[in-house]
């Protein structure tokens, strides 16, 4: 191999270091390989050398150690001293691809009312912030509660696509919305076939808010 650099410096700028400073990398020359002498010492770039592992990420990355397998020299960690070795001291495992679970069904309504039921959440730290007089992170709970209206009128327009929900009216620019016992309130526009029924709400269940009006709370802010 041809001389390339006449100092240490320009070693390293050519990207070549000595087998102990590669090995502070986690790296090592391969068996035989042959670098290039200078003042007493071999220099090897990258590509001649390879991947050290602990027995344990090894086993986890590549698979079992080999018996007989010989380190190539002891690391440390705070306290902790642990052998290393080459890549091909491993036996390569295939590893198994988990399956993937199905997607679970759930509700959308009771989806829908979740959701809002966190928006309102979040609006309400935004103003608890906001009387603290801490304006990032009121700022913070209001995006988080809009994004989340978004996610809901994405299920209510769902909803009345799937006619399972009905129109109960519109105040000012909020549209009232009723389905399986549960309120909403929302901008989005129904259809005009989506014709206003009377219905009659039943009680919510226990422990949970199902007349969510977080809207006129962010518009605020």
């Amino acid at each position: 191999m041809a001389l390339k650099f006449n100092t240490k410096k320009a070693a390293r700028e050519f990207g070549f270091l000595t087998r102990d400073q590669w090995f502070k990398k986690y790296r090592v020359p391969f068996h035989g390989e042959s670098g290039i002498e200078f003042r007493g010492e071999e220099y090897f770039r990258q590509s001649q050398t390879v991947e050290l592992f602990s027995r344990s990420k090894g086993l986890k990355e590549i698979g079992p150690l080999k018996q007989g397998a010989q380190s190539v020299g002891a690391k440390r960690f705070r306290t902790v001293r642990f052998q290393v070795y080459r890549e091909s001291d491993f036996n390569f495992e295939p590893k198994v691809v988990r399956r993937i679970s199905p997607a679970r069904t759930i509700d959308l309504i009771d989806a829908i009312a979740k959701i809002t039921d966190t928006a309102a959440k979040f609006t309400a730290a935004s103003e608890n912030s906001a009387k603290l007089k801490n304006d990032k992170r009121s700022r913070g709970f209001r995006s988080r509660a809009r994004k989340l209206l978004e996610l809901a009128d994405l299920g209510i327009r769902r909803a009345i696509v799937l006619e399972v929900i009905t129109h109960l009216g519109k105040r000012g620019g909020i549209h009232r919305y009723v389905a399986a016992g549960y309120e909403f309130r929302s901008r989005v526009e129904p259809p005009k076939w989506l014709g206003m029924q009377s219905v009659v709400v039943r009680e919510p269940k226990v422990n949970y808010k199902s007349n969510t009006q977080p809207m006129a709370a962010i518009d605020k802010g």
